[in-house]
């Protein structure tokens, strides 16, 4: 057996009575660690909870409730508990205490027993933050039937008459306690309309005067009921303007500076329309110069059907009014196809680039017209004397004379033969009754056209287009 001196035992002693003190000292410093807590300040409020219960679907033998919203504390969140007897629903919710939370989003959905539902029930939320301040929020349901449509809504359809866009809306809402209100909404119109109702059932019978914009717009019409429950429904509201243009007649293009006055015109319009299927046209036209406005036309004149962009509409919007439809804008120079559709209201423009083979291609017989009425030309009326047309610069297809005439336009147009004088081929003749139609060689008949004034000079002005395959002859007023 070992022997300890004084010395050893006296060290032994004296480690041991320091493992005591420690182990108390430890044990008294988690003492009071365990029972500290934190000092509640001054000012310090409890929690705010600002939720909602909502019934949402109901399944056999139970219903849910959405309960959500938002919970917030500056000085940070420690419980959320949500309780409701008769739910047989008790759940807590702890909050992180690694760090300070101060918002939390809540958002959970319960079940409650399907016979409850014609009775009133509360859940109880409780909220307590980290000084164990606390607040309570009783959420009651009493209801769970959201109101309901006893009439459909459908789709409107809305045609402006006398400057005006009438929306009537007549349907019945119902609910099985109490109705709290009807809101009808057409946002993109800054249209609202608010009216707070009652009882089981409600008839909503209103005319909404609309602004007066074409197009398609989402219309939307929410019931709340006294619970807090709604439902929504959506439907289309569409303004247009009343087409009765039949689709069958002819259509003129014209340029809008004319201001519908179009007496200048001998024969022909510029530009030419070929209907391609029932209330569906192509319009070609060229465009002198950047920015040339047009309209189309059912006939002669402005007064009438005078197709252009509609003003209330989105650019492709078609509208025949003719006292309130825009001009169709050419945005730059060139050759243009104007695709419109007179029963859908739409048109659309697009620029195209005429085939190189089109443009006249034999330079020693350029094109010419001959004819016995040119004034300073009298020996026009054989190709060697013929008067020359000139194409117009940057555009080989185009070609647009000035010269005097008098008593009769009457000329064909042919390639000229300065050396041998003879009539070549292809060749087109001048029908005053084909209001500005080409027709090649011998399908065609020389149809002139007579002065009002036989013993007159006029300037006039003759542009062929062998693209459009058009001829546009106008009275430029008296040479004399």
């Amino acid at each position: 057996m070992k022997r300890y001196s004084n010395l050893d035992r006296s060290a032994l002693v004296f480690t041991f009575l320091i493992f005591i003190i420690s182990s108390f000292l430890f044990a008294g410093l988690e003492g009071c660690k365990k029972d500290t807590k934190l000092t509640v300040p001054s000012g310090a409020q409890p929690p705010t909870i600002a939720l909602t219960a909502v019934p949402t679907k109901k399944a056999a033998g139970w219903y849910e409730v959405r309960i959500a919203g938002t919970i917030k504390d500056a000085a940070g969140l420690k419980t959320i508990r949500i309780k409701c007897d008769s739910f047989h629903l008790d759940q807590t919710i702890k909050v992180s205490m690694d760090s300070a939370v101060t918002s939390f989003i809540l958002d959970r959905t319960v079940k409650a027993p399907l016979s409850l539902q014609n009775t009133s029930s509360t859940i109880e939320v409780t909220v307590t933050n980290r000084y164990d301040l606390a607040s309570t929020l009783e959420l009651k349901i009493n209801d769970i039937e959201a109101p309901s449509f006893k009439t459909a809504i459908s789709d409107y359809i809305i045609e402006i008459e006398n400057n005006k866009a009438l929306l009537n809306i007549d349907f019945t809402a119902l609910d099985n306690k109490a109705l709290q209100s009807v809101v009808v909404q057409i946002p993109e119109l800054n249209i609202k309309d608010s009216s707070a109702v009652s009882g089981t059932s409600y008839e909503y019978k209103k005319t909404l005067e609309l602004p007066l914009k074409k197009g398609s717009f989402p219309l939307t019409i929410t019931l709340w009921d006294n619970s807090g429950l709604s439902v929504t429904k959506t439907a289309s509201v569409r303004v247009s303007r009343t087409v009765p243009y039949v689709g069958d007649l002819d259509l003129y293009i014209a340029p809008a500076q004319t201001g519908g006055d179009f007496s200048k015109y001998i024969s022909g319009m510029p530009g030419v329309i070929k209907r391609t299927g029932d209330y569906l046209y192509e319009a070609k036209y060229y465009a002198v110069k950047a920015g040339t406005e047009v309209y189309l036309l059912g006939q002669k004149s402005f007064t009438g059907y005078r197709f252009g962009q509609d003003p209330l509409g989105d650019p492709g919007d078609l509208t025949y009014d003719d006292k309130n439809s825009l001009p169709i804008r050419l945005p730059e120079k060139g050759y243009y196809v104007i695709s419109l559709d007179t029963k859908t209201e739409k048109y659309t423009v697009k620029k195209e680039t005429p085939p190189p083979s089109e443009a006249w291609s034999l330079p020693d017989n350029p094109l010419a017209m001959a004819g016995s009425y040119f004034d300073e030309y009298p020996a026009a009326n054989r190709p060697k004397g013929a008067v020359e047309c000139v194409p117009e610069a940057g555009n080989p297809f185009r070609y647009v004379t000035r010269v005097k005439m008098h008593k009769l336009v009457s000329f064909t147009l042919t390639p000229k033969d300065p050396v041998n004088d003879k009539w070549l081929s292809p060749f087109w003749r001048y029908d005053h009754t084909l209001d500005g139609k080409l027709i090649q060689g011998g399908s065609g008949k020389n149809n002139s056209y007579s002065f009002p004034n036989p013993t007159a000079v006029y300037w006039v002005i003759i542009t062929f287009d062998l693209h459009l395959q058009t001829c546009t002859v106008e009275n430029d007023g008296l040479a004399n």
